[in-house]
């Protein structure tokens, strides 16, 4: 995988993990947080490894799924790039920053 779509894929999770469940979010905070390897991850939670690459397919699944509905990492995005313009005001910018956390 490309640094970009891991990058993609742990913020994404930031945003929707809570909504996986406890397996998928354990191994998902593992791999993306941790860099944990796949057979570490099966030796730590006694599976197999292809267990836990299946589990981290569907849970990445589920994750870009939601943002399709939702879009709040696209959102974020956006309200980033307006963060940069140094043409709005500091509390707009201040407003704007409140509503990514």
């Amino acid at each position: 995988m490309d640094l970009e779509k891991n990058v993609r894929i742990a913020e994404l999770f930031r945003i929707y993990g809570e909504l996986l469940s406890k397996k998928q979010r354990l191994y998902m905070d593992s791999y993306y947080n941790y860099d944990l390897s796949l057979a570490e991850i099966s030796e730590n939670y006694n599976i197999s490894r292809s267990a836990v690459l299946d589990s981290l397919k569907q849970a990445i699944k589920k994750l870009e799924t939601f943002e399709k509905h939702l879009l709040i990492y696209k959102n974020n995005g956006v309200l980033h790039n307006i963060l940069k313009n140094n043409d709005i005001s500091e509390s707009l910018k201040k407003e704007l920053e409140r509503i990514i956390r």
